[in-house]
């Protein structure tokens, strides 16, 4: 996950990640040098762990709890990296939405 991290905040721009499942990239995007971090998360119990364990009170991240194909249409524009077929799931390709600084 440090690698995936790497990749999507070369930019240090702003990072959507869709889903935080145990939130090691997320954790892993933290120790970069980015603007902001929204992470949208649609699944109840993960929502109230990530509440519990602070990702609502950290100031460059904003949690969002909703389906993303609900949300991304009223969120700002980011531009896509998807990531090389190193980083291939089980359940496909992973893919990170960065919108870069200028």
């Amino acid at each position: 996950m440090a690698d995936h991290a790497k990749v999507v905040c070369s930019g240090r721009g702003d990072i959507l990640n869709t889903g935080f499942g145990m939130g090691l990239v997320d954790t892993a995007i933290q120790s970069h040098d980015i603007s902001y971090h929204t992470i949208i998360e649609a699944h109840p119990d993960v929502y109230t762990r990530m509440l519990a364990t602070g990702w609502g009170e950290m100031p460059n991240v904003r949690v969002i709890f909703r389906r993303w194909q609900d949300v991304l249409p009223q969120l700002e524009t980011y531009d896509c990296k998807k990531l090389t077929a190193a980083s291939q799931t089980v359940a496909g390709p992973c893919v990170w939405f960065v919108k870069e600084c200028s």
